[in-house]
């Protein structure tokens, strides 16, 4: 038989986190996984990684959103890049759209990304990192965001909501 089918035959389907109903974590997706993502009815997908995705993401019924950033922990995930993702997946969310962040195994910004956007959503920074940990299934469930950004973000969208809130109507 041959060993390069046999290889393909077992390879593991695409391993993603559903953290909640609308909300997945992935591994960076291949152009075998495409079918898998569409199937889970994702609407937007948020590259927080430098590599271009499979074009196929970048075609209806995909929308592409590339947050390419480091997450060092002398360089850690600007506030303003975490806004940019949590953002884009808020209309999505009020819309009960599904959505799609994806890293490279083993990093973290994807599941920061997540607990922000679970801020967003006015749960507090701890329980949102919990609940991401929880439901984490991917090889990344070590990869939790360093704990310093995600007090940091609460306060950030705690100040933006009390500025729109006393903005004048128009």
């Amino acid at each position: 038989m041959n060993t390069t089918a046999t290889v393909r035959a077992e390879r593991p389907p695409y391993d993603f986190s559903a953290i909640t109903d609308q909300l997945f974590i992935a591994a960076l997706p291949r152009a075998r996984h495409v079918q898998n993502v569409r199937s889970l009815g994702v609407d937007l997908v948020l590259s927080m990684i430098w590599f271009a995705p499979p074009r196929e993401l970048t075609r209806p019924p995909f929308e592409l959103r590339r947050l390419p950033t480091i997450d060092l922990p002398l360089f850690p995930i600007p506030l303003w890049m975490l806004r940019r993702g949590v953002d884009a997946a808020l209309p999505l969310l009020d819309a009960r759209g599904r959505f799609l962040v994806y890293f490279r195994p083993g990093r973290h910004r994807c599941v920061a990304i997540a607990c922000c956007i679970l801020i967003a959503l006015c749960i507090f920074h701890a329980d949102a990192m919990a609940h991401v940990a929880n439901r984490l299934t991917v090889a990344c469930h070590a990869a939790l965001p360093h704990p310093a950004p995600l007090p940091l973000f609460a306060s950030s969208m705690a100040r933006h909501s009390l500025l729109a809130a006393s903005a004048p109507v128009s």
